[in-house]
């Protein structure tokens, strides 16, 4: 093959085409073959969706006000919903529409940083890579947060080296999506803004404040209803809807309670003390916001540890195609003398990794899911350290990619937050409740199940109430006080309460539980009994 063969290929009017091709028919295929439980957070935003298009207003599976989760991705569950059928398949197809998005601003980013040949390693990775795969037909926000970010990082490059007013209005709302889909997407528009205007300057100082201005004044427009909402849910300004429950659970935790307890604790009474036995989370936001002096002396203790911590864990998070993709993201940024000439478009594609390693060095507990939006700039950089190594060997060029994705693909069943989508017992346990319910109407019956896994009250259409973890005499006492119908605890969940290996038994010391014989293949994963007694 000649090199303007090569060339033709890979231009982007053909070669991108086959990208999304590609990237459609693995999540598609990915979605038929190994996807059949919802997730744990995929329930949250599925019955937010509900009850937020069914007129019910902004509710959870818990059955209060929810200010945890920013309204982007239920509101284009909702949306979705008459086309895909059901909230779980539409939360599934929006997620699979912002993996394609994230393909074709991966590709292009590599276009305009690098070359071509650079472009299409990064495609190729970006549309087979295993975890994208599965995250693209996930239901978790993670998705479309990458999507949109990666997008809006695309349009700022082009903008830097292209000002156009469209474009820099469209990374305004992309980031104000982004924004609306998970709180620290706010924080993009700060460095872009400054970026556009440090690269125009020279340009001219009121045509580089117009440009930055409009970014901004875009993201603001787009995600201005959100911050009124949590405002007036406060009582004071908010702009985001976590810290009332995150404050919380990193109080108590301080205060020497283990991670649980911190979450689904009781006080001496029995009443709810965690941060997720609450369900008018507005409460929580209105009660439990820590002062701007207070966080900032959060973040700055112990930076050394922290910064360790952040690092140690993306090193290690094979899922990603970690330790290799980091080698050669740097050998990209080291050998390919970049900063001749593009230096403001590097300085933008560093923007999203750097807040997601900010997220990193800011959280008490490190999840899987909070590492993911460091691919997109991974991806762009390793395709430009794929392309140097190809110019000395292709077929090693070639290997190291494949070894990347084989090494995301050894590693991802290690994700439990992708895993979740196997536990078929978790669905068979719901769907038995659902049918046992005696309401007086199954269509309008909403059962209230006490449990861990959100997907139990999903399937059983009901609400859910977390099993307290608290001793077994305390959780009885809240147990009778709010009536459930049915407690549930899983043989995976023995630990998460002190009385969960008791209880797994089959001995819960109060007469109000009837134990209840289940079917396969819940009977072997699962203890369910009907709450007798009504207070």
């Amino acid at each position: 093959m000649t090199g303007d063969t090569a060339r033709g290929m890979l231009a982007p009017r053909r070669f991108l085409p086959i990208l999304l091709i590609l990237a459609l028919g693995l999540r598609v295929a990915w979605w038929a073959l190994y996807v059949d439980v919802i997730e744990n957070e995929g329930v949250e935003y599925t019955r937010l969706a509900r009850n937020w298009f069914g007129g019910d207003g902004y509710v959870s599976s818990f059955g209060g006000t929810h200010t945890l989760f920013p309204p982007a991705y239920p509101l284009l569950i909702g949306l979705t919903r008459p086309f895909a059928g059901s909230e779980e398949a539409a939360a599934r197809l929006v997620s699979l529409l912002a993996g394609l998005l994230l393909v074709w601003a991966v590709y292009r980013l590599a276009l305009e940083l690098f070359s071509p040949t650079a472009a299409g390693f990064a495609g190729l990775l970006c549309a087979a890579h295993p975890l994208l795969v599965a995250l693209s037909v996930s239901t978790y926000s993670e998705g479309l947060y990458i999507g949109l970010a990666a997008a809006a990082t695309f349009l700022v490059v082009r903008c830097v080296g292209a000002p156009s007013w469209p474009l820099a209005c469209g990374a305004g709302v992309l980031t104000g999506g982004a924004y609306l889909t998970r709180p620290e997407g706010i924080v993009l528009a700060g460095p872009f803004a400054v970026v556009l205007l440090a690269s125009m300057w020279r340009q001219g100082r009121r045509r580089a404040l117009g440009y930055a201005a409009l970014l901004l004044a875009s993201t603001t427009l787009v995600g201005a209803p959100y911050v009124a909402r949590l405002s007036a849910l406060a009582g004071a300004f908010r702009w985001e809807g976590k810290s009332g429950v995150n404050n919380l659970i990193v109080s108590r935790s301080r205060g020497g309670l283990d991670r649980m307890e911190a979450g689904r604790g009781l006080d001496p009474d029995g009443g709810p003390a965690g941060a997720f036995m609450f369900k008018d989370q507005g409460m929580l936001l209105r009660s439990n916001h820590a002062s701007v002096g207070a966080e900032m002396q959060g973040l700055v203790q112990a930076p050394v540890e922290r910064s360790w911590q952040a690092a140690r864990s993306i090193l290690q998070a094979g899922y990603l195609g970690a330790p290799l993709i980091v080698i050669l993201a740097l050998v990209g940024l080291g050998l390919t003398g970049w900063w001749r000439g593009r230096f403001a478009g590097f300085a933008v594609l560093l923007i999203l990794p750097a807040v997601t390693f900010l997220v990193l060095w800011t959280v008490e507990w490190v999840w899987s899911r909070y590492l993911f939006a460091l691919l997109p700039a991974l991806l762009v950089w390793s395709a430009g350290g794929l392309e140097r190594i190809g110019r000395f060997s292709r077929a090693a060029a070639v290997a190291l990619a494949l070894l990347v994705l084989a090494t995301s693909a050894r590693d991802l069943t290690g994700v439990a937050e992708l895993a979740q989508t196997r536990d078929v017992d978790v669905r068979a346990a719901g769907e038995w409740m659902r049918r046992d319910y005696p309401g007086p109407d199954t269509s309008l019956a909403r059962p209230l199940v006490v449990g861990i896994r959100l997907a139990l009250a999903h399937y059983a259409g009901g609400e859910m109430i977390y099993l307290p973890a608290a001793p077994e005499t305390l959780a009885l006492k809240f147990i009778h006080r709010v009536a459930p119908d049915y407690l549930v605890i899983r043989q995976s969940e023995a630990k998460s309460t002190p009385y969960g290996a008791k209880w797994l038994s089959g001995d819960v010391a109060d007469a109000c539980a009837q134990a209840v014989h289940l079917p396969e293949p819940a009977a072997t994963h699962y203890r369910i009994w009907r709450w007798a007694c009504r207070e």
